[in-house]
């Protein structure tokens, strides 16, 4: 009867390849294992979305950025605006040096003309060199190179210690303005990272293509072994 040759001669070739018959029942098993730790590794809830904590502002004496640069530079340079610095120092932890500038223009030449030399500088607005009383438009700008602004995306600056310089000139611009014997005034300031969906990107599924591929390449030739033998065999 043919098929019961057939199965004959299937038991025959199986029996006399013990390790080709094991590796034809290892490699299905294999295979379906991977997928199941890949179905595993696939996040199930890709809409849950991640909330970060608030942070405290660092101080400028712990940011790279002003570790690397010891100045800031500041205009006009008068009485006035050397007090607003000092403040700013205080408030900011900065421990290093204040350049004053005559004006907005001599401390522009200076920052462009001695790249490195300064972290950038602070620029008062509506007061010039000659003020002896502080006018209540006084504003700033805060003047810097991008490369300086030091962190990961959106962290970068409070990180870099930006915002922590912008908060304490807001601080000692508030407070020059106070009568004396009032209470200083002192912001809160925090900063939080926007919220984001969570990143899908997991070791498995994004190698499962390669993996699986070589996964059956065993199982291919193997089989094509065993059709080999068999012909070689006359079986």
């Amino acid at each position: 009867i043919p098929g019961i040759a057939l199965l004959r001669k299937s038991y025959l070739v199986k029996r006399r390849s013990l390790r080709t018959t094991l590796l034809e029942i290892f490699y299905p098993v294999y295979t379906l294992a991977i997928l199941i730790v890949l179905a595993k590794t696939i996040p199930q809830d890709t809409k849950t979305v991640l909330h970060y904590p608030e942070e405290q502002l660092p101080q400028l004496s712990k940011t790279i950025a002003f570790m690397r640069y010891s100045t800031i530079g500041y205009a006009p340079n008068n009485t006035l605006s050397h007090d607003l610095m000092s403040g700013i120092a205080t408030r900011s932890g900065f421990t290093g040096h204040l350049v004053g500038f005559p004006s907005r223009a001599d401390f522009e030449s200076f920052f462009y003309d001695n790249p490195g030399q300064l972290w950038g500088g602070v620029l008062f607005t509506g007061l010039d060199a000659s003020s002896t009383t502080l006018p209540k438009n006084t504003g700033f700008e805060i003047m810097t190179n991008s490369s300086n602004i030091i962190g990961p995306g959106q962290d970068a600056y409070v990180s870099s210690g930006f915002m922590t310089l912008q908060k304490s000139a807001l601080e000692s611009i508030l407070n020059a303005h106070l009568p004396n014997g009032a209470d200083p005034v002192q912001l809160d300031v925090t900063a939080r990272r926007f919220p984001k969906l969570p990143s899908n990107f997991t070791v498995l599924p994004d190698i499962w293509a390669f993996y699986t591929l070589m996964a059956f390449f065993l199982v291919i030739q193997q089989l094509l072994i065993l059709i080999v033998s068999e012909k070689r065999e006359k079986l």
